[in-house]
């Protein structure tokens, strides 16, 4: 549509269609083009449903208000959603309808859904029932309106935030000479590396995360594991999939997103300093910082 119609910005999400463009003139002109386009490459429309060109539309149910700079649930979708996660948190058994239901008001409960045989009743695995009280309790705090976020991704060093984590002390996290830092319950202690590295990349983001509204953040961590789990948002692990609802609890709460790049070990020295308690390396490393760690927001306390 770019190369031979010359659409700009137009997304595409099934039989649904977005173009945007700056100005009243270019929107008019843009969604000619696209009906145009559409009538000679025979692809059908319902022209009750085309909207704009308006500075406030609806697209896939959401309403996007470029008035504002948010997108927003409609009070009734907002509501049927609550419906449907608080009768599915009650009884996790459904029908098939019902479990479409579900899943068309919450498409991340998919991966964690088992389709059977029409004529079932359904269970919810686990995890799902999990995700279904991630929305809950989101749900509980959200007013189903979020800011538009800024186009372009922070890049970690921009933003100065790195954390590591020792296998046998604690953690540290370090943000523009501010810094975290904590040691680890023999509870803890029987974590995997894995889980350690996330409780202290969300400890960071639960003690800073509302600083970080509408942003998009890169977080570089020296763990791939761990940065896979970011990047796929899911884990084999149930321990670190708490952790990773937690992390994405925080980014939709506070309104910004998080992606994750590996780095290696010896770029992360001021983090890994923090996290072995090697205090006067800390010192020299970040000769700025602060002089006492912050108090640490730490995962669910907020939540």
């Amino acid at each position: 549509m770019h190369h031979e119609f010359s659409i700009l910005n137009l997304l595409h999400f099934l039989d649904d269609y977005l173009c945007a463009s700056v100005g009243q003139a270019v929107a008019n002109r843009q969604l000619a083009i696209l009906l145009r386009a559409f009538s000679y490459l025979g692809v059908p429309l319902a022209p009750a449903k085309v909207e704009g060109p308006s500075r406030t539309l609806t697209f896939l149910g959401i309403i996007l208000d470029c008035e504002k700079m948010e997108a927003r649930l409609p009070d009734d979708k907002l509501a049927d959603i609550k419906r449907l996660l608080t009768a599915a948190g009650i009884n996790p058994t459904l029908s098939q309808r019902e479990l479409e239901s579900l899943l068309g008001s919450s498409p991340s409960l998919q991966e964690s859904s088992r389709y059977q045989q029409p004529h079932y009743r359904i269970s919810l695995t686990t995890e799902c029932q999990e995700d279904i009280q991630w929305w809950l309790r989101l749900l509980e705090q959200w007013n189903g309106k979020s800011f538009f976020l800024f186009p372009d991704w922070t890049p970690s060093p921009d933003l100065e935030l790195f954390t590591d984590a020792s296998g046998t002390l604690g953690w540290g996290a370090f943000n523009s000479g501010r810094w975290l830092q904590g040691t680890w319950s023999p509870e803890q202690l029987a974590h995997s590396i894995e889980w350690k590295e996330l409780y202290a990349l969300v400890t960071a983001y639960c003690t800073w995360g509302k600083e970080w509204r509408q942003l998009r953040i890169t977080m570089h961590c020296d763990n791939k594991a761990v940065v896979d789990c970011i990047r796929s948002g899911t884990s084999k692990s149930p321990p670190v999939m708490t952790l990773i609802r937690g992390l994405f609890f925080v980014c939709a709460r506070f309104n910004f997103n998080v992606t994750a790049a590996h780095i290696a070990g010896q770029s992360n020295c001021i983090a890994d300093s923090l996290s072995c308690f090697r205090m006067e390396e800390f010192r020299r490393l970040a000769p700025a910082a602060q002089a006492q760690p912050e108090e640490a927001v730490l995962p669910f306390q907020s939540m």
